[in-house]
């Protein structure tokens, strides 16, 4: 696999776990600043939009963090 797509493995095994084990919610914003910092998901500028990248945009915003 890609490095792009371990990365993106790691994340969503992470996130099931914090789930399923219903981890705190630091564990929870622990997880998502990540996913920020290596620009996986960022917020919509509207707080009451959510914002979806496409795969292209999201493989792009991890290769401008790198």
């Amino acid at each position: 696999m890609s490095k792009h797509t371990d990365i993106l493995l790691d994340a969503v095994q992470e996130i099931a776990a914090i789930i399923y084990y219903q981890s705190s919610l630091k564990d929870q914003d622990r997880w998502l600043n990540d996913i920020m910092d290596k620009g996986i998901w960022l917020p919509e500028e509207d707080e009451n939009t959510t914002y979806h990248m496409s795969i292209e945009e999201t493989l792009k915003n991890m290769e401008d963090k790198e």
